[in-house]
This record gives C-alpha cells, structure tokens and sequence, in this order.
C-alpha cells in the first residue's frame, strides 16, 4: 500500500521538475480531473459493502468474494495512480494549479495529492468491516 504512495509522491516530483504547461486553461479541468477519483473511492466503498454483505449471508463464499473485492480495489489503485499520472503528465494539472495557487509553497501539491490519497484512503476505510470480519472468524 506505501509503494502506491511513494509512486504517487514520484510522479508529483517529477512533474513538478518537469515543469508541464496545460495545454488550456479551463475552469472544468477541476472537475475532469476529480469526477474519477471520486467514481473509483464510490465503486470501491460500494464494492466492499456489497462483499460485506455477501460473506455474512454465505460464509462459505468469503474465499471468493475476497479474491473479488481485492482485485476490484487493486484495480481502483492502478486506476487511481494512472490517472495520476495522466493528469500530471498529458493534462497539466499541476501547472494550472501553479497559475491557481501561485502563493504558497507546497500547497499546489497538496492540493494535487488530496483526490488519489482520498480514494486511498477510502479503500482503506471500506475494507475496514471486511477485515473486522475475518479477525472475528479467526478467533
């Protein structure tokens, strides 16, 4: 889970030393660039819930519903840090934030890091009750 972070913090250095210029400047952009991730954290919260809900209904399906509910949120990840990268890198949504937000130091990245580490922590969070469940059954 720390390597996706890390990545994320590589791929936010090297634009920023890269110094990509958005090829527009557009108010929609924000919102080009957040819909996703809030679609990923939605379908990774809604996937949990509904294995949740699948593995106290059946116990005997939890082998396949983890396998299920782990390759969904493995694949929210990807997702997550290639549109990371694609926002960076093609979009330049870094430098549009620099021409938003052109005061403050470090702020342009935190505000940059704030939707992929939320869908993180979101599959965090939504695996929660799955993992609470599987330490019950163990003891």
């Amino acid at each position: 889970m720390q390597v996706f972070v890390l990545l994320l913090m590589i791929a936010l250095l090297t634009a920023r030393q890269a110094d990509v210029a958005p090829p527009y400047d557009a108010w929609w952009l924000w919102l080009v660039v957040n819909l996703p991730y809030a679609g990923l954290a939605l379908l990774a919260a809604a996937t949990a819930m509904v294995g949740h809900r699948a593995m106290r209904r059946r116990p005997g399906n939890a082998p396949f519903v983890l396998r299920s509910v782990d390759r969904v949120f493995t694949m929210a990840r990807f997702a997550t840090l290639g549109l990371f990268f694609i926002h960076l890198f093609a979009l330049g949504y870094l430098g549009w934030l620099h021409d938003r937000i052109h005061v403050w130091l470090l702020l342009n990245e935190l505000v940059a890091l704030t939707p992929p580490l939320g869908v993180i922590i979101i599959t965090w969070w939504a695996y929660y009750p799955i993992d609470r469940e599987l330490r019950q059954a163990s003891l």
